[in-house]
């Protein structure tokens, strides 16, 4: 029984000291991995896409279908006034590590993004509206058993591509890169980088 007693205790000690020995040696020969992501290439990429702009747009579109008769006979003039909006943005999901540049220090970083884009002019139905159709007798005859809405159609059409030019005209794609240069600043400078540099590529 004593013998039984002593080899229990010895062998906790044992336990015991083998335990503490690994403890010690883990504790002062602890090595740091760091694991963390791209913080600055996720944290853009989370963005996905930014819209960086917007333009509200009023246009009259004035078509006109003519033939080889005189107007009183054979024409249609369609007046419509499109409303609509434009939103410029810029996309974020190919950026990668050739577009994010960081300094050694962790300073400084340069990021380079594609040039804004436009999305699809967006017409205000509750707002666009045909303002007049004017009709030849052929027209106007036959509107008596079919409307024709062809023009009318191609009003919509045309008004959301003169709405896209005059987005285009009104340099929308100027005050997206700047709001997007402000933004993406801010954000980095929160993140603890001095200087931070945003270039767009040409427009092809």
């Amino acid at each position: 029984m004593m013998r039984l007693f002593r080899f229990v205790a010895v062998t906790a000690v044992t336990v015991g000291v083998l335990f503490g020995a690994s403890f010690l040696y883990a504790r002062f020969n602890d090595r740091i991995t760091d694991l963390s992501g791209p913080v600055v290439l996720k944290s853009v990429q989370d963005l996905g896409r930014f819209d960086a702009a917007s333009g509200n747009f009023e246009i009259i579109v004035d078509l006109k279908k003519v033939g080889a008769l005189p107007d009183f006979i054979s024409s249609r003039r369609v007046l419509f006034v499109a409303v609509g909006s434009v939103n410029c943005y810029v996309d974020f999901s190919a950026l990668g590590a050739k577009t994010i540049s960081i300094s050694p220090d962790r300073r400084d970083v340069a990021i380079s993004l594609p040039t804004p884009s436009f999305d699809k002019a967006n017409l205000d139905n509750t707002r666009s509206h045909i303002y007049n159709v004017d009709s030849g007798l052929i027209e106007w005859m036959g509107d008596l058993f079919k409307e024709d809405r062809s023009l009318e159609q191609q009003a919509y059409v045309a008004g959301e591509q003169k709405i896209t030019e005059a987005a285009k005209a009104a340099g929308l794609q100027g005050r997206a890169e700047e709001n997007t240069r402000r933004t993406l600043t801010s954000m980095l400078n929160a993140l603890g980088f001095q200087a931070v540099t945003v270039s767009f590529a040409a427009p092809e």
